[in-house]
């Protein structure tokens, strides 16, 4: 029917089901034709979300490479648009990667990090969080 956006929607939707069920090498596979339909149409938001939903399956998947790849593109994109609401979460996620590949001082400024944006978007409970994984860390 041509309608790509709605597509597209499909497409996460379909990752979310598989992720949820625990098959992320399938949910890889709908994020990334998600994420090449938005960037095709240059659909910013959904772009952002097939790349944060890519860096946790990748993330899942023991692959912490492309996840910081991912979640690097997904900052960059949150930060260009001014959706900030994710970018926390997703800064303590880069830093559980670094740590995972024993970079511990990116795993640490990572979250330090984390904790600067919970404050800017006024999230305590994600500034505790980071806070207490912070203390885990050092």
């Amino acid at each position: 029917m041509g309608d790509r956006v709605s597509e597209c929607a499909v497409y996460e939707n379909l990752g979310n089901a598989y992720y949820f069920l625990e098959n992320f090498e399938k949910a890889v596979d709908y994020y990334t034709s998600c994420l090449k339909i938005a960037t095709e149409l240059r659909y910013r938001s959904a772009g952002g979300r097939a790349n944060r939903y890519l860096g946790n399956a990748c993330y899942d998947l023991d692959d912490f490479r492309n996840a910081i790849h991912y979640y690097e593109r997904y900052i960059k994109i949150s930060t260009e648009i001014g959706d900030r609401y994710e970018d926390s979460i997703v800064y303590g996620k880069l830093g559980n990667a670094y740590y995972k590949l024993a970079d511990f001082k990116k795993a640490v400024d990572f979250h330090e990090f984390r904790i600067r944006v919970s404050k800017q978007i006024g999230d305590r409970s994600e500034e505790c969080t980071a806070h207490g994984i912070l203390v885990m860390l050092i």
